[in-house]
């Protein structure tokens, strides 16, 4: 029986540590003639998840490396993991993020400076961008910030938990009425039985001065994005530092103010305008 998920996208496996890895496990698939449901339950994961490697859209995990190093009798995967991770600590374009993002099952996002892209108004990311020199690179960011938000609407739409410092919300971006519309959208948000926003005020602890991301998903290992500015970034895999990016996400989240209390301020600030 046919894979349901087996349709092969081409690509380059000297483009990066992840693209080789990916091929050599096709190869070693097919050389075992094995198909990706018989390797997913050789590595107690789906299919999905399988194809999803393969065609580099999710980072494989140690434990699926170390059980592909056992299934093909090979000492390849290991390693090459570790190699991914090494070169995750490059920046990276967010688009890489961006694909990530699509398969989460949960999105927990903390942002200092300003709203969470997922939750911007089109105005409010516009004006946000509008120092961008290049007109055709501004346009491209908003029409990928707005892509980005179509998966709060899908059939199966991930939780999003966004953990903003309230600084981010007193900045003035644009006029008095975008930022009332920005204020109202947020609210409209927020009442979404998989949204949570989550305010921290002035004056409390947070745990990082810049944004990040993390994603858990239905299965495999969570991923990190940390900020680095200019549209590049650090995808992070690396369990160490997923567990210092989860604790000061805990601990901010408990210097936040709950949900109902934040919405209660964002519509103090709104009325305030």
């Amino acid at each position: 029986m046919p894979d349901k998920h087996a349709k092969l996208h081409s690509f380059d496996p000297q483009e990066s540590a992840l693209a080789l890895y990916a091929d050599k496990m096709r190869l070693n698939r097919a050389r075992a003639g094995l198909s990706q449901t018989e390797v997913g339950r050789a590595c107690c994961v789906s299919d999905k998840l399988i194809s999803a490697i393969e065609n580099l859209s999710r980072f494989p995990g140690e434990d699926i490396s170390k059980r592909l190093n056992r299934l093909f009798d090979v000492d390849f995967f290991g390693d090459q993991y570790h190699q991914i991770n090494r070169e995750l600590r490059l920046p990276a374009r967010f688009d890489l993020y961006v694909e990530q993002e699509k398969q989460a099952a949960i999105v927990y996002c903390f942002e200092y400076g300003y709203i969470p892209g997922l939750l911007q108004t089109e105005d409010y990311a516009r004006t946000l961008m509008s120092r961008t020199p290049h007109a055709e690179e501004r346009e491209r960011a908003v029409t990928i910030r707005m892509r980005r938000q179509e998966l709060l609407e899908c059939q199966e739409p991930p939780v999003l938990v966004a953990v903003v410092k309230e600084a981010a919300l007193r900045e003035l971006i644009g006029s008095r009425d975008l930022m009332r519309r920005q204020f109202a959208h947020l609210i409209e948000m927020g009442r979404q039985p998989n949204i949570s926003i989550e305010v921290v005020p002035n004056g409390a602890g947070v745990f990082v001065s810049s944004g990040y991301s993390l994603l858990n998903f239905v299965e495999g290992s969570p991923v990190g994005w940390t900020e680095a500015g200019f549209g590049f970034g650090h995808l992070v895999q690396e369990s160490v530092i997923l567990h210092r990016m989860r604790v000061a996400l805990d601990l901010t989240r408990a210097e936040a103010l709950p949900a109902t209390e934040s919405e209660r301020l964002i519509r103090t600030l709104m009325e305030d305008l």
